[in-house]
């Protein structure tokens, strides 16, 4: 927060944030460090039970242009998508992104919070069109981890192409709705439970609760 870009805000909003750091001062200590590695060795990286947040984007499966990547991760894909057996192929894709899922709890605390952004696919396969749920079989994957989900947001991705209309909609009934969202889903271990009674006061001060109305509108429209 110490470059924090106060400049984008207006005075009564500055001053909201600047409250926030001076009854917090933790907030004004920042560190980063990039590791690039593959995510499926992450517990050879991080240390063990270290990690509070993790918010992620993987490759979406059953999206072409991610298809040379999972093929290379599994041999059986390329096979499955060769003899058109789409459920099969769906499936082992998302088995790749368990074991990236799985390194992701390893390095967790047992109150984290993971938040995961993955689009629905469509495609068509052997001549039939259909739809892959990529949302539903991740929240499969942490439901039998043992998270709670918590409500998720809908991503609003308009498709801006004259062609956006879907199927044969002059020929009853062969239109069908655009896709056109993607979900990030929010997961939950265990419930935080507050160890101070400092960190009580600080989680219930009124200051926290405005930042929606400061930062939603204001930091995500001009980063």
């Amino acid at each position: 927060m110490s470059n924090f870009h106060y400049k984008h805000f207006k005075s009564w909003e500055k001053s909201k944030l600047e409250g926030i750091v001076k009854y917090n001062p933790i907030m004004d200590i920042s560190t980063h460090k990039i590791i690039f590695s593959d995510a499926r060795t992450l517990s050879k990286k991080i240390e063990k039970k270290s990690v509070n947040l993790i918010v992620t984007s993987p490759p979406y499966p059953m999206i072409e242009m991610w298809d040379q990547l999972f093929c290379r991760l599994n041999s059986k894909i390329t096979k499955n998508l060769i003899e058109n057996y789409p459920e099969e192929a769906f499936e082992l894709m998302h088995k790749e992104l368990d074991k990236v899922y799985d390194q992701c709890l390893k390095v967790s605390k047992d109150d984290v919070i993971i938040c995961i952004n993955i689009g629905d696919a469509t495609r068509t396969i052997n001549g039939l069109f259909r739809l892959f749920t990529n949302g539903a079989r991740t929240v499969k994957y942490f439901l039998s981890k043992g998270f709670t989900q918590l409500p998720s947001i809908i991503w609003h991705k308009p498709t801006n192409s004259p062609n956006k209309f879907m199927g044969s909609g002059m020929l009853p009934v062969g239109a069908y709705t655009t896709l056109e969202h993607e979900h990030i889903l929010i997961f939950r271990k265990s419930k935080r439970i507050f160890k101070t009674a400092e960190e009580i006061k600080v989680d219930n001060h009124p200051l926290f609760f405005n930042m929606s109305e400061i930062c939603g509108a204001k930091i995500f429209e001009k980063f």
